[in-house]
């Protein structure tokens, strides 16, 4: 008997083809006979019928899965004020999917991204993928590692830069113009740059150009030094820099801080009336530079 009854009640397979999109949501939708996806944006009530199937990108997979009706309907990608969404596959028009219909894929700009600050909230079309990251908000001792992705798009779009100037007071809060902490005639593929705390209290990159991340974080921090204290920074053509307190050290864009038992930062040796030590010279030198400590 309780077989007979739920064969007889049809109600759950009906309003499982009933497909409803609240504002801020968004499905996607496969013609099993054409192939063609649709994404239908909220609000919105819509019938599905028996050769559509509701379908997820699976960004690892890279391709359209099968889902159930829980599951399909997604969130808008939401960026709000000071942070920024890095969009992959852009379209080709710049448009996103617009509320209240169902449209057709547009055509995407495969492999690209660009960078889209807040506070923004749109559907992604199929296929698209998004990263939401906080902007960046920098102390003085503290910095990032950008990189150019992009070359074209970074000068094109590099008057896009968001970024505030580090100053007390309201006064910190304008904004200046990027070229005068970055030159933007030096923008090539592979080019890094770094943006200090002591120049920088806020920076979200413009499209062409990525935050560079060590691990998981984006904002590294410099090295600190007090007097009779030093550090060592290595370039990647081998050459070493000294640096010795008080002082905040920031790397060139292609050096490193050299570390010894995890620390960064080492203590000046200090030599009393009998004590000494043994020099021994590996490069040309003049009394008294610097570098000679």
């Amino acid at each position: 008997m309780k077989h007979d009854d739920e064969y007889q009640s049809p109600r759950p397979q009906r309003q499982e083809r009933d497909l409803v999109v609240a504002p801020n949501e968004y499905a996607y939708v496969s013609d099993q006979t054409k192939g063609n996806i649709n994404v239908h944006v909220g609000p919105l009530k819509t019938t599905i019928s028996g050769t559509d199937q509701l379908v997820l990108f699976d960004y690892r997979q890279k391709k359209f899965i099968s889902s159930d009706y829980t599951k399909a309907i997604q969130t808008f990608a939401t960026a709000p004020e000071g942070w920024y969404i890095v969009l992959k596959n852009p379209s080709t028009d710049g448009n996103q999917p617009l509320g209240g219909k169902a449209e057709n894929l547009k055509d995407l700009h495969v492999g690209r991204k660009v960078n889209i600050p807040g506070p923004v909230s749109f559907a992604l079309w199929p296929g698209q993928m998004t990263r939401i990251i906080k902007g960046h908000i920098l102390r003085s001792n503290q910095y990032v590692v950008t990189r150019v992705y992009d070359e074209a798009s970074a000068r094109e779009n590099w008057g896009n830069t968001v970024i505030k100037r580090a100053e007390g007071g309201t006064e910190g809060k304008k904004e200046v113009s990027p070229e005068k902490l970055i030159s933007g005639e030096n923008i090539t593929m592979g080019k890094l740059f770094i943006i200090k705390g002591t120049e920088v209290s806020f920076y979200i990159p413009p499209t062409g150009v990525e935050v560079v991340a060590e691990g998981e974080d984006y904002i590294r921090d410099a090295v600190t030094l007090e007097r009779l204290e030093y550090c060592i920074l290595k370039d990647e053509n081998g050459e070493k820099r000294y640096v010795k307190g008080p002082d905040v050290v920031f790397p060139e864009p292609t050096e490193i801080f050299l570390k010894k038992g995890g620390t960064r930062k080492f203590k000046a040796i200090e030599l009393s009336m009998i004590s000494g030590l043994y020099i021994k010279v590996i490069a040309d030198y003049e009394q008294g530079e610097r570098n000679t400590k």
